[in-house]
Formats: C-alpha cells, sequence, structure tokens
C-alpha cells in the first residue's frame, strides 16, 4: 500500500524564521513503526533550530541539504556540519534537547527513530558527504543492523571517514540515492516494514504513483521497492520495522 504524504507547515500563530514542515505520519496499528517524524527545515543565516518534541529518548538523524550548521547536543561536544552531511545524535530520557544552528543560509532533513533498546548508551556520530562512492541505486547512511558495518568502534563521537553508515539503536535504516532522468533504484527488505521515501529534489515513480520534489510516499505491505526519476532527483529512504511502539 502506498500513502502520498506532503509536507505541512506548521499551524498559524506558530511561525518563526525557521521555515518548518513536517510530514504528518499515519497514526495507526498498521502503520506504526520506529520512524516518528520526518521534517524538512529551512534556516536563515544566525537562526537556530530545535525540532518540536517529543525529542528526548530518541535517535535524531540530521542530513544537510545545503548550508552549513553547527549541531550542538549536549554532554556531546558540537559538530560543524555542510552539504550532504549527515549528524546522527542519541537523545537521553531526561537530557536537553539538541539544536542546530546555521552558520550560513541553510536546509535540513530530519527523522526521528525510536530506539529499540532502552539499556544503550546514546552515541553522537557523523558522516561526511561520499559523493564519489554513489553508483546512483540506494547507499545506507545510518543502520541499526550489525551486518550493515560489523565494524565496533567505542567512541562516544565518531567521525566516519570510510563511507561506513552511522549507527543507530533500532533496525531501521536510512539510505541515498542521486539519479539521472529515467534511472532507477532498487531495495528489497523484509516483511512488516514501513518504506518512507522522500523526493528532496527533481521527480519520480513508484509504479504508477508519481512523487514530485518534496513529497514523500509511505509504503506498507510490499518487500520489493523501484523507484524511477522522472527527472534528476535526490532520494532518501527510511525501512522501520513495524513493530508497535508500545513494544519499541
Amino acid at each position: 500500500m502506498i500513502t502520498l504524504l506532503q509536507a505541512a507547515a506548521p499551524p498559524p500563530g506558530q511561525e518563526t524564521a525557521v521555515t518548518l514542515h513536517g510530514y504528518s505520519l499515519p497514526d495507526n496499528a498498521a502503520a506504526t513503526s520506529a520512524l516518528s517524524a520526518a521534517l524538512m527545515a529551512e534556516l536563515p543565516a544566525g537562526s537556530t533550530f530545535t525540532p518540536p518534541p517529543p525529542v528526548r529518548d530518541m535517535d535524531i538523524l540530521t542530513w544537510v541539504r545545503r548550508g552549513a550548521l553547527r549541531a550542538s547536543a549536549p554532554p556531546f561536544p558540537p559538530e560543524d556540519l555542510t552539504d550532504e552531511w549527515l549528524h546522527a545524535v542519541g537523545t537521553a530520557e531526561n537530557g536537553a534537547p539538541p539544536l542546530w544552528q546555521a552558520l550560513q543560509d541553510s536546509s535540513l532533513i530530519q527523522f526521528h527513530i525510536l530506539p529499540e533498546t532502552q539499556d544503550s548508551a546514546p552515541e553522537q556520530s557523523v558522516r561526511p558527504a561520499f559523493t564519489a562512492l554513489e553508483d546512483g541505486g540506494f547507499r545506507i547512511l545510518a543502520s541499526g543492523f550489525p551486518e550493515d558495518d560489523p565494524e565496533d568502534n567505542p567512541e562516544a563521537t565518531l567521525i566516519i571517514t570510510d563511507g561506513a553508515p552511522l549507527a543507530l539503536r533500532s533496525r531501521t535504516r536510512l539510505l541515498h540515492a542521486a539519479l539521472p532522468r529515467d534511472e532507477g533504484a532498487a531495495y528489497q527488505t523484509t516483511p512488516e516494514r514501513a518504506l518512507f521515501v522522500l523526493v528532496v529534489e527533481g521527480a519520480a515513480r513508484i509504479g504508477e504513483t508519481p512523487v514530485r520534489a518534496q513529497e514523500a510516499a509511505l509504503i506498507t505491505g510490499e518487500e520489493n521497492l523501484t523507484v524511477i526519476a522522472s527527472a534528476p532527483s535526490v532520494i532518501l529512504l527510511v525501512d522501520s520495522s513495524l513493530t508497535p511502539r508500545s513494544l519499541l
């Protein structure tokens, strides 16, 4: 089943210098997954952004679409990010919410993911862009599957320099594809998964369903996904478990 999702602006009276658009995920048992929130924000230079709650006890993935940001997530040290870098930080149940400061006009896309294990310590890590490694298909940027990156590094703050995915605390993946016009990317998953496909730039088709720039599609009940670009496109894909949140 495919459900199209459009980015929604905040209600009137809640506007700020930061332009925030969120994707409303279906709140029913059949679509409940580890992906708690997906949003897109435009930050003028000098502005700061703190995502709307809940943000505690989450893995927060921030992909810099363009610009330069400074991520501050105590107790971890600040991290400076730029175009197509990925920042991952785990928040504690009683910790201070993280914030992002725009060092210049910037755009970010953020995913909030519920951890599956309550006893795992939050971590922070950063993955620079590795455009030279992209092959046109989906590439894993972050994952909670050990087989995606068997290296075990105990450092609390990591800079990933070899193209390996950032570590998550749930069986979830974030993937990226940059596709020329009329080319596609395929992905295979397992039953009882939810696939959140966001067309960051360009336009694409999922089967017979067109998805325009900044639109998303939530796909359930499918094990195979093929995205065909109708124009040069950038795609982000989140593959998360359909386990009820009460059991995560």
